[in-house]
């Protein structure tokens, strides 16, 4: 069950005179019988090649296997041959995407329908953009020829978005209203992360910056914050940010003064989505020591001039009147 080098060999078959009376002349005493090993299963032209022409996977599977399938003879390979798998970076690179392999033998015998490799698959933790790929390509290796490599290369695509580091992640304050003095000194807010309760699968960043609203900076109310930075780690499920709240010993018009923080992504893989973006602070004047109620009244029991006394809060006050 070998195909030959020689598709045709042949042999002889020669005849001679054993015995009999004479004359007895052998005119053709040599036959040549030719085998033609064309036809026979062992030299048919064998065709091979991966047995998809894309393979899908995911950086959380650990191992991706490709085969190499046997195409023309259901029965498997009629005949021993070898095969090498090499591959080669696409979008994705070999050492942080996936391990290559360099001339990995395939080695069919008879029989043998598919052969296959694993390619394994690295789990970075970083979530891809959204899809990485490589290619894994099949060249002759040894055996009787003919081998016919009918499908030599093949696409892997990562599709990272199905791990935990690539799922959407919903951002915000959390609440969105607080409500201060101004003798406080200082307002914290806090931010969540609602999507994931066990915290962000992946890190990212929050920019914020103040606004005005009934209380300004050019009031003195409160200290500005322009580009301040929240940095949210894997695993992180709040983070909060302090804005200093001004105490200008002044009773105001308006005793519930308020402003605004807002916050937007900085930095960070996309879907990550800031579903409460701006928090509203009420800086309560009404309880500070200048916007105590006063009460004027007068003592006329008192003898010479008349005095005014003033009560604020506690603290009685004279003056002449």
């Amino acid at each position: 069950m070998m195909c030959e080098n020689d598709p045709n060999e042949f042999f002889f078959s020669n005849i001679a005179l054993d015995s009999g009376v004479q004359p007895i002349f052998v005119i053709q005493p040599q036959a040549t019988v030719t085998i033609n090993d064309d036809a026979e299963p062992e030299c048919l032209p064998i065709e091979v090649g991966y047995e998809f022409s894309v393979y899908t996977t995911t950086e959380g599977i650990g191992v991706e296997t490709l085969c190499a399938v046997v195409m023309n003879f259901p029965g498997g390979s009629p005949r021993p041959f070898t095969i090498n798998a090499t591959t080669e970076d696409g979008s994705a690179v070999s050492g942080d995407d996936y391990v290559g392999v360099v001339d990995v033998p395939l080695m069919f015998q008879v029989g043998d329908d598919r052969v296959c490799h694993d390619v394994v698959i690295i789990d970075d933790d970083d979530c891809e953009t959204p899809f990485e790929d490589f290619f894994s390509n099949l060249e002759y290796g040894s055996g009787d020829m003919p081998i016919i490599i009918t499908r030599d290369r093949t696409r892997v695509i990562i599709n990272d978005t199905a791990e935990p580091e690539c799922e959407p992640i919903t951002v915000g304050y959390n609440p969105a209203t607080y409500m201060t003095t101004e003798t406080s000194g200082s307002v914290t807010l806090t931010v969540r992360v609602f999507s994931h309760p066990g915290g962000a699968p992946r890190p990212f960043t929050l920019v914020v910056n103040t606004q005005d609203g009934t209380a300004t900076v050019a009031d003195d109310d409160y200290v500005p914050v322009d580009g301040e930075i929240i940095q949210f780690n894997a695993g992180d499920v709040t983070q909060t940010h302090t804005i200093t709240i001004n105490d200008d010993d002044e009773c105001e018009n308006d005793p519930n003064e308020n402003f605004f923080s807002n916050i937007a992504l900085d930095s960070g893989i996309p879907d990550i989505t800031v579903t409460v973006p701006r928090a509203t602070v009420t800086i309560d004047d009404t309880s500070e020591p200048e916007c105590g109620q006063t009460s004027v009244f007068v003592n006329d029991t008192l003898t010479g001039d008349p005095l005014l006394t003033v009560s604020d809060l506690d603290q009685p006050h004279r003056g002449a009147w």
